[in-house]
């Protein structure tokens, strides 16, 4: 009877074990795709792109003006893609990571039906938000920067206060600013919630939520992608 007690016990340690190893694995892979985009976004920043669409037609639904804000997206990422390929460059920037997985972040709005396969997901990352706010915890876990992996040049490192001067607004010692919160993934790894912010000064930000899906051929790739804040 002990042998089997003794048994059990350690393959529930190796399936933990497993499960973990599963989890940091496609962790870094979604940060390392989310990283790759924001920056590459960056040397893109000053391209002609069509401005958004209105939202003052008060006689869509809310599926509608979701539809119209994904098909917008859709244009511009291309319009950008489609730059950086004829440029063919890739600037090198000073990036600061924030060294600590961050889930305090405003998720207050409807998520469409067309996305229901992130239903579950999305309400434990809010829940997960709403417990940290009432229990004034935000940092869910550290992030280690070696583990993301990127075709850029960049410097990266982990952002610390002695890297601002207090009083003025600018980045002094970098470019940009990155923080992402902790992933939130389902049971099979195949899809995944994150939220990520970049910075370019004390006043210039945006906050996005992303929805991932892993392919057959195990990459992962951006499906939607939801602004939350911009300042």
């Amino acid at each position: 009877m002990l042998k089997i007690y003794v048994s059990t016990i350690i393959l529930l340690i190796i399936l933990s074990s497993c499960n973990q190893e599963g989890e940091i694995k496609n962790r870094y892979q979604v940060i390392s795709l989310l990283y790759t985009n924001l920056v590459d976004s960056t040397d893109n920043i000053h391209s002609v792109l069509p401005g958004p669409p209105p939202k003052t037609d008060s006689s869509l639904t809310k599926k509608q003006l979701d539809s119209i804000d994904l098909a917008y997206l859709k244009l511009t990422q291309k319009l950008i893609s489609e730059n950086f390929k004829k440029k063919k460059i890739s600037k090198k920037y000073k990036i600061a990571i924030y060294p600590v997985l961050n889930n305090k972040s405003n998720l207050n709005f409807e998520l469409n039906i067309e996305f229901k396969e992130y239903k579950n997901l999305f309400d434990k990352l809010n829940n997960n938000n709403n417990n940290n706010n009432n229990s004034n915890s935000k940092n869910v876990d550290n992030i280690d920067i070696s583990k993301i992996h990127t075709n850029r040049n960049d410097s990266i490192f982990y952002f610390n206060d002695n890297l601002l001067k207090k009083y003025d607004k600018d980045f002094h010692e970098f470019d940009y600013l990155i923080n992402f919160s902790n992933v939130v993934f389902n049971k099979n790894y195949s899809r995944a919630i994150i939220v990520c912010s970049i910075s370019s000064s004390k006043l210039a930000s945006v906050s996005s939520i992303y929805f991932l899906e892993k392919t057959k051929n195990g990459r992962w790739i951006i499906e939607f992608e939801k602004e939350l804040t911009i300042s």
